[in-house]
């Protein structure tokens, strides 16, 4: 057997999420509106003219094209090659991070599903149950199979317990303003960070998330006068978080107990 160095399979896993993204750009494009993935071939969103393989290399023919379609050189959104990017990054990381392990292969299942919500949510306030329950079930499955760092108990608390407590944050809002103030995808979308992270994990991202929507929702406010209710894509808020969680949770879980005994807990409750 031919011993290779680690970076060129680093690279060649670069390479491979590169092309995922462009597969993943087609997921964010026609899920949220039903439409299959797989048929027909990609075409430019403003002309429908048929994109070659050629006009359809990852980041290369954007480049080339100077982000524009051969045809009718309407710009194409900056989008597309960030995803495609993004899942170059999201193989390359996991690679230095699990090298060729199960835990990479559910942490590409992972971080790909973050992506594809992150964006959808972004543009359309969705989180597609098409992606949100199979990331679920797989998170499962991986720690039924003992293919997962966290055991199957916390997978299932992880999950229902994050689903349960955005449930109780909707019922109190409903209670109060008589509306719900937030989606059903959200929930969804909880349970399937939880299968993955676990407890803590998902403990964390809440925090995250909810800190970043915080101070998104407060610049709003203050700079371009939207109201207290302003609808917010928390999906997208919690697809970083989580990502951020499953590579640093726990040194992020350790600064976070470190700052509750120095400052907030009397050190006697932690103990």
């Amino acid at each position: 057997m031919i011993w290779l160095p680690p970076i060129f399979y680093a690279i060649w896993l670069l390479i491979f999420g590169l092309c995922i993204g462009s597969f993943l750009n087609v997921c964010i494009a026609r899920i949220p509106e039903g439409r299959s993935i797989v048929t027909p071939p990609s075409t430019c969103p403003s002309c429908s003219a048929r994109i070659r393989w050629y006009d359809n290399i990852p980041l290369l023919s954007y480049l080339i094209l100077l982000g524009r379609c051969r045809r009718c050189h309407t710009r194409i959104s900056p989008v597309y090659p960030l995803v495609e990017l993004a899942g170059g990054l999201i193989f390359f990381s996991l690679f230095l991070k699990n090298s060729f392990s199960a835990e990479m292969v559910r942490g590409a299942v992972f971080l790909c599903c973050l992506l594809v919500l992150f964006f959808v949510d972004l543009h359309h306030m969705l989180l597609p149950n098409v992606v949100t329950l199979p990331c679920a079930v797989i998170g499962i499955l991986f720690a039924l199979f003992h293919a997962s760092p966290i055991s199957l108990l916390d997978a299932l608390g992880g999950g229902v317990g994050g689903a349960l407590f955005l449930m109780s944050i909707m019922g109190l809002y409903y209670l109060f303003r008589g509306r719900l103030g937030m989606g059903w995808g959200d929930v969804k979308m909880m349970l399937a960070i939880g299968a993955f992270l676990g407890v803590k994990g998902m403990f964390l991202t809440l925090i995250c998330a909810c800190c970043a929507g915080a101070f998104y929702g407060l610049f709003l406010l203050l700079f371009y006068g939207k109201k207290l209710d302003h609808a917010l894509p928390f999906g997208s808020f919690l697809a970083p978080a989580a990502a951020l969680i499953y590579f640093g949770g726990d040194r992020l879980f350790e600064l976070y107990v470190s700052v509750l005994q120095q400052y907030l807990v009397p050190e006697f409750i932690l103990r």
